[in-house]
């Protein structure tokens, strides 16, 4: 049985004329408007047909309203009811002026009518077929065409989308006050493109929720308790500041710059202030912010937001940046990750244009999460990056000065920095890389003591000399200028200050003891420090992980020697 009401504005006399239950229209024209008279009027009402009266002067709007009506996921299956379109004017002067909102009538469920009699009308709209679930995309959606505000873009589109996304699968409810995002909900393009996301063959069964995510009793939030993070977004007030804000726990210097620009030094002095000078354990940066302008962009190194990432990683190369796109295309991702100033993770911003399932925006979310933990982990990489970086000054400052075979240990302790560096950014997937870098930092402190600049051995004599010049071996008396510690509490072999005859052939860890001493004039509790170091070297080090991993800190503490033998003359 067909329960019908007519719909038209309440100065239309056909309205008034028709013998069936009203819906009488004011004068709206916008699509919040429209959006809000619907779910008013329309939600608590029962029926299955509408009869919708045009007049010339609001042809659009009210082929507008239909379009709510079938795209207001609040009437749930009344949005399948039969729609018949009458009017006194002609089907095409009718098309004319709805322009390409017109297309429904081209779609099933809908009709139109010229008014001749008023006793026709109760023939033509039992002629009108509604829709099914399952003919709703197919026959519905893919027959329409609805274009996004040309002063809005799909970019933005997209990060309110991107942002709602988020909120749901953290669970934050952050944005469920927003205004401008339930503003924006009530768009007519955001709703077309989120029912092209529904699965329609649920209409049948208990009501859900437009985004069809499951929710949890608690906000799932990543714990970065005490640490600084930076998001650059041009559009970062469409959701993402506040759900961000929300996703990082309590006792975070959580900052935001928000400016539209297409590289750098688009940026105002102050942003530009807090990028160069400011200290951060994580960047987010969207990797559009030229807003609408980059629409036409291709390539991922002449996105903006891959100029910002080059210029934050040329600041300091230990700098942890994830970047937020909504690209899905794996070469794309991959491209990002494989620039020479690649990004260290990616957060995929899902766009209502694809059909995400489920499945993938929780994954989405949870491969952001292990990215943020694993950058986290490496933010003292910022400190490893500021003393190679002071290494290599020296040494660029102070190679001239030197004998061509110093020249080559410099070239061979940059490249070991180098790669030292490269193998701690993968020691949060895999410890042995620690290791690695370890031996490497070490290979160069074994590789110092082995210039005769540093350290000189008369094979002839049996002397040993630090600096060329200081006697620290006599090989005649065999009288070390070093006492030699046997294993003691700490379980590792050093030296201290005090002399002794020793018949011991050197080593590593009496070669850089003897520098540590007489070149750099380091005490006691230094000595023991560096036997630990070295006999974490033969042990940990040195036997790929059988015997355990060493630390951050450890690896820090040697690399405060190579520090302390590349920037002194």
């Amino acid at each position: 049985m067909m329960k019908i009401y007519t719909v038209g504005k309440n100065d239309d006399v056909i309205l008034n004329e028709l013998d069936f239950a009203k819906i009488e229209m004011p004068i709206i024209s916008t699509d919040n408007e429209i959006h809000d008279f619907v779910e008013t009027n329309f939600f608590h009402l029962d029926f299955n047909a509408l009869i919708i009266t045009v007049k010339k002067a609001d042809t659009t709007t009210m082929f507008r309203l239909a379009l709510h009506i079938r795209l207001t996921e609040k009437l749930w299956e009344k949005r399948l009811c039969s729609i018949l379109f009458i009017s006194t004017e002609s089907l095409g002067t009718i098309l004319r002026d709805a322009g390409i909102y017109g297309h429904i009538l081209a779609t099933k469920g809908c009709r139109f009518e010229q008014l001749k009699s008023i006793e026709i009308i109760g023939k033509a709209i039992e002629k009108v077929e509604p829709l099914t679930p399952d003919d709703f995309k197919v026959s519905f959606l893919k027959q329409i065409s609805i274009q996004p505000d040309e002063t809005i873009g799909r970019h933005s589109i997209a990060n309110q989308w991107g942002a709602l996304i988020l909120d749901k699968v953290a669970n934050t409810k952050v944005l469920d006050s927003n205004r401008e995002l339930l503003d924006t909900q009530k768009k007519l393009y955001f709703k077309y493109v989120s029912a092209l996301n529904f699965d329609y063959s649920k209409l049948n069964k208990p009501q859900k929720q437009l985004i069809d995510l499951e929710q949890f009793n608690k906000s799932i939030t990543i714990d970065s308790k005490g640490y600084k993070i930076l998001l650059i977004d041009d559009e970062a007030e469409k959701g993402w500041q506040n759900v961000l804000e929300k996703v990082f726990k309590n006792n975070t210097k959580f900052d935001t710059i928000s400016e539209k620009i297409k590289d750098f030094d688009g940026f105002s002095s102050n942003s530009k202030t807090i990028i160069e000078n400011e200290e951060y354990d994580l960047y987010l940066i969207d990797l559009r912010l030229n807003g609408i302008d980059e629409e036409g962009v291709i390539e991922p190194r002449d996105f903006s937001g891959t100029k910002i990432l080059k210029k934050i990683k040329e600041i300091n190369k230990g700098n942890q940046v994830i970047i937020f796109t909504a690209s899905n295309k794996a070469w794309n991702l991959k491209a990002l990750l494989d620039l020479e100033q690649g990004a260290d993770g990616y957060y995929i911003k899902e766009s209502p244009e694809y059909n995400f399932p489920l499945n993938f925006s929780k994954e989405n979310y949870s491969n952001f999460q292990n990215e943020v933990r694993k950058c986290l982990k490496l933010n003292y990489l910022r400190k490893i990056f500021d003393i190679s970086k002071k290494c290599n000054d020296f040494i660029n400052v102070d190679k001239p000065n030197r004998s061509i075979y110093y020249k080559s240990f410099y070239e061979r302790s940059e490249a070991s920095l180098e790669i030292a560096f490269e193998l701690l950014k993968k020691s949060a997937n895999d410890l042995k890389y620690l290791n690695l870098a370890y031996l490497t930092y070490f290979q160069i402190l074994e590789d110092y003591v082995g210039q005769h600049e540093n350290f000189r051995f008369d094979y002839n004599s049996g002397n040993a000399y630090v600096n060329s010049n200081v006697l620290v071996i006599n090989g005649n008396t065999k009288e070390w200028q070093l006492k030699f510690i046997k294993k003691g509490i700490e379980k590792y072999d050093y030296f201290e200050v005090g002399t002794e005859i020793n018949d011991k052939n050197w080593s590593s860890l009496s070669q850089i003891s003897f520098a540590l001493i007489f070149k750099f004039n380091k005490n006691n509790a230094y000595l023991q420090n560096w036997g630990k170091l070295n006999y974490l070297r033969n042990t940990k080090a040195g036997h790929g992980g059988d015997k355990g991993f060493v630390t951050i800190p450890e690896i820090k503490e040697l690399l405060e020697i190579v520090e302390l033998f590349l920037t002194n003359p």
